[in-house]
């Protein structure tokens, strides 16, 4: 049985290079979440298994038939112009997973919701200690989807350090 993950923020640095490694499963069903369908369609046009979905985070009812039964979601997006908007997003996005029995929700955040002390191990035990705004806002982030998502929805964070490449 191939797999459905839907995943915001595609065409991002970190989106693009995951998409790359999922599209050589033929086991999944990677489904993108696009504002601009055609920049997608040009960055992912020679990898198979993809689905462009036209929709924004923003708009709730453009999510519903990218979050459908069965999906895994992978969250990497993030709206750097407005840290209100990441909150209403994650609220969007936890609200047509909750309609719909998802398995699993993977969200990325960041090492430093845990503060900038580099002689202190981190782990998913880890207090939350945010200190700039955008740490802070992952954090917001953090806790809206755990507070929020139902409980038979398996939540994976990723606090990674620095990306880059």
């Amino acid at each position: 049985m191939r797999k459905r993950i839907s995943i915001t923020g595609g065409a991002g640095f970190l989106g693009k290079h995951l998409v790359e490694l999922l599209a050589k499963n033929d086991d999944y069903d990677i489904i993108l979440l696009a504002r601009n369908k055609q920049k997608y369609l040009n960055i992912f046009k020679d990898m198979k298994n993809i689905t462009i979905h036209h929709g924004d985070l923003l708009r709730p009812n453009s999510l519903e038939n990218f979050i459908i039964d069965n999906t895994t979601i992978i969250h990497l997006a993030y709206i750097s112009e407005s840290p209100e908007d990441n909150i209403i997003a994650t609220n969007n996005i936890i609200t047509q997973a909750n309609k719909v029995d998802i398995k699993q929700f993977i969200h990325c955040s960041t090492a430093v919701v845990c503060g900038f002390n580099s002689n202190k191990l981190i782990n998913e035990n880890s207090p939350l200690e945010p200190k700039g705004s955008y740490q802070k806002n992952k954090a917001d982030i953090e806790k809206v989807l755990s507070q929020n998502l139902l409980e038979n929805t398996s939540l994976i964070i990723l606090r990674p350090t620095e990306i880059f490449g």
